[in-house]
Formats: C-alpha cells, sequence, structure tokens
C-alpha cells in the first residue's frame, strides 16, 4: 500500500502536508546558539539596582559575557542597570553595568542580562572564577 504525499503549503519552518487527503502538520526546528561562552551554575548575590530601589538577588548560572539572575522584580527589556556582584575570593564586591536581554515571567522568574561594562581587574577575577567553575564540573 502506497501512500500519496502532496506537500501543499511551506511557511517557514512548518510544513503542511497531505497524505491520502489528509492534511498533517510538520514542524521543522532549528537551534542555534547564540551563547559564545558557555554557562554554568552558580548561585552569587547581586545586589540589583533598579530605578526606585535595590533589590538582592540570586543568579542561577552565569558565563564570562553573562547572568542568569532569579528574580520576581525583573527590569524591562533593553534596560541598562548596576549591579553590585559577590563572588568568593573576591573582598570587595564587583561593580558591573549590565542590559537585560532576556526577561522570564514563567515559573522561574528571572532576567538574562548581558554584561556591558566591569573595571578590568574584576573583569579577569570573573573570568577565573567562571573557568575553574567549568573545569570543576569537566571533572566530576
Amino acid at each position: 500500500m502506497s501512500l500519496k504525499r502532496t506537500p501543499c503549503l511551506f511557511l517557514g519552518k512548518l510544513r503542511i502536508t497531505l497524505i491520502d487527503g489528509c492534511s498533517f502538520l510538520q514542524y521543522n526546528f532549528i537551534v542555534v546558539e547564540k551563547r559564545v561562552h558557555p554557562r554554568v551554575e552558580a548561585t552569587l548575590k547581586v545586589n540589583v539596582a533598579l530605578p526606585t530601589k535595590t533589590i538582592t538577588a540570586f543568579t542561577k548560572n552565569i558565563s564570562e559575557e553573562g547572568l542568569f539572575i532569579s528574580t520576581e522584580e525583573a527590569p524591562e527589556m533593553d534596560t541598562d542597570f548596576s549591579i553590585i556582584m559577590e563572588i568568593p575570593g573576591v573582598k570587595k564586591g564587583i561593580d558591573a553595568l549590565c542590559k537585560v536581554v532576556w526577561v522570564n515571567h514563567e515559573a522561574e522568574k528571572g532576567i538574562g542580562v548581558k554584561i556591558i561594562k566591569m573595571e578590568e581587574f574584576y573583569k579577569r577575577a570573573f573570568r577565573i572564577f567562571v573557568n575553574r567553575r567549568l573545569m570543576s564540573l569537566s571533572k566530576s
């Protein structure tokens, strides 16, 4: 028994096909990872300077270029704001200017932020911390 397959419509990644008179939807997904640096799980205390107040939150994961900060009080997309982040081994909190690049309003509320500006000394310290975390995970 052979089925007659007739393509009817193709829109981007959605294909509608007729097989023996019945229509079927076929989804073709292509996932493109934009990140250059891998993320690693890390819970770090972060003070987030919002326009009207400063809140204390915690990271869920980090990379050399950004953070996911778990918080119910999310700034709008593309908002620039300052943070002070505490990492082990650095006596003083790390100041950084960040930009909101992703907002999650679902079960795990929070924001994905890109680090825009950080003093070079702290940038190196942060990079070392991230890379040590990545290496410790690869050994386990």
